[in-house]
């Protein structure tokens, strides 16, 4: 084999491997890059890899460090990602590799009864294999992406998370490059080497399940503090209500005294007159409660009240079935964020309903000897989508979107409620309830 064609082999080795981190690393980022530049971009990475690889033969410490930069620059270049994990996505990758690269080998001289340096004997024939090894790694680094976007996408992994499961891969390639030696030196040692290998590979997979770990464990973390602040804007919105209606309370009282002289005033006076008239239907206006409902709970009465005219305000027909709520089995902090969230689900459903079609909200509220109920149910523009029980967000939503309904379901597990969703598809119904038990 010349040394042109030789190279030539060796440029495509290196690019099949580009192609492969690309397709790996991707999962990793939700940025979206064009073809053309994924394109342009695996051959800039090829000739950087190329580069990498004349300089440090045949240091192959030296070489994977090398290697280990090129990729990790490559991220930094196109996904603008932290500098710890896109250095921590590279070495998981060479570790992959040359863990995958060393499983192939070692299964084919087991499967032909040969030796690695029989193998090499024959150039055509060994580039061939090493072909056959690139392309079953690039198609298992694409099922993994595809997995990782639809089961493990890592949207909220700290750099502090890649630094934890940095030792593994790194601990991985270190022993997978210790043991592609020996498969020269002493081919009857293939069966224990290929049992390190597997070893090494189940490593890895647990490196990308601990970092999912970790992820998830952020994800619940964040979710924690959303729905404290939650919970803190819905309290302070109920007191500043509360206060205003008891200083609303208060002033009516007064007003109520000083129409009432003003009424006998004009009574004595001017019994027959047009301002006696006007002082009575004034008083009779201002008597008027400002609340729609009175249960027993202050906090239900306001906030009930507010969302009734918000609802009313925009066209929606809301229904309210209420009993003596004083002992329902919330408290009022966590009543209010309840109340809050599915109230606020519900209007906003039926503001996407077109014009001319039903918009209505029922909410009913129970107390009975050993548990509370709730339920409420409203009119949607189109079907809801419920799986495992909970709703199926949609495709294109906004960081917060979802947080509602995680933060009622947080507040009913505290209470050990059962709790369950539907859709009643031929009314165009959602409905949300939960039965409360009775705490000591």
């Amino acid at each position: 084999m010349s040394y042109t064609v030789s190279i030539l082999l060796n440029c495509f080795l290196v690019f099949m491997e580009a192609v492969a981190f690309i397709v790996f690393s991707g999962a990793f980022f939700r940025q979206k890059i064009r073809l053309w530049k994924l394109a342009l971009s695996a051959a800039a990475l090829t000739g950087l890899d190329m580069v990498c690889l004349a300089v440090s033969e045949p240091h192959v410490p030296f070489k994977l460090a090398l290697l280990t930069a090129a990729s990790s620059l490559y991220l930094l270049v196109m996904y603008r990602g932290p500098a710890v994990k896109c250095a921590g996505i590279s070495v998981l990758f060479i570790s992959f590799v040359n863990i995958i690269d060393n499983f192939f080998f070692i299964v084919i001289t087991a499967l032909l009864h040969s030796s690695m340096q029989e193998l090499y004997q024959d150039p055509y024939g060994y580039y061939l294999l090493c072909y056959i090894a690139k392309i079953g790694g690039t198609m298992l680094f694409a099922a993994a992406a595809f997995l990782i976007r639809r089961k493990l996408y890592f949207a909220r992994a700290t750099w502090r998370h890649w630094v934890k499961i940095f030792i593994l891969p790194v601990s991985s390639l270190v022993i997978a490059v210790f043991l592609w030696p020996l498969c020269w030196a002493i081919p009857a040692a293939g069966q224990s080497i290929l049992f390190c290998t597997v070893t090494l590979f189940a490593i890895n997979i647990f490196a990308i399940a601990l970092l999912n770990y970790l992820d998830r464990e952020q994800q619940l973390l964040q979710d924690n503090i959303v729905l404290k602040q939650n919970i803190k804007y819905q309290n302070d919105t109920v007191k500043a209500w509360a206060g205003a209606y008891q200083d609303q309370r208060k002033l009516t009282h007064d007003f109520q005294n000083q129409l009432s002289v003003i009424c006998g005033m004009a009574e004595r006076e001017a019994p027959n007159s047009e301002l006696l008239g006007f002082v009575q239907t004034l008083l009779k206006d201002s008597a008027r409660q400002p609340l729609v409902v009175k249960t027993g709970r202050l906090a239900a009465d306001v906030l009930l009240s507010q969302k009734y005219h918000l609802a009313r305000s925009r066209g929606i027909v809301f229904l309210l079935q209420l009993s003596d709520l004083s002992r329902f089995g919330l408290e009022d902090e966590h009543l209010v964020v309840v109340l809050s969230n599915l109230i606020d689900n519900a209007i906003e459903a039926c503001e996407k309903i077109g014009g001319g079609q039903s918009k209505k909200i029922t909410l009913v509220m129970k107390v009975e000897e050993e548990s509370s109920f709730l339920y409420i149910e409203n009119t949607t523009a189109s079907p809801v989508k419920i799986l495992d029980g909970q709703v199926v967000p949609p495709a294109k939503r906004s960081v917060e979107h979802g947080y509602g309904l995680k933060n009622v379901a947080a507040i009913l597990d505290r209470y050990q409620a059962v709790f369950a969703m539907a859709y009643k598809e031929e009314q165009g119904l959602f409905c949300f309830s939960a039965q409360i038990p009775e705490t000591l």
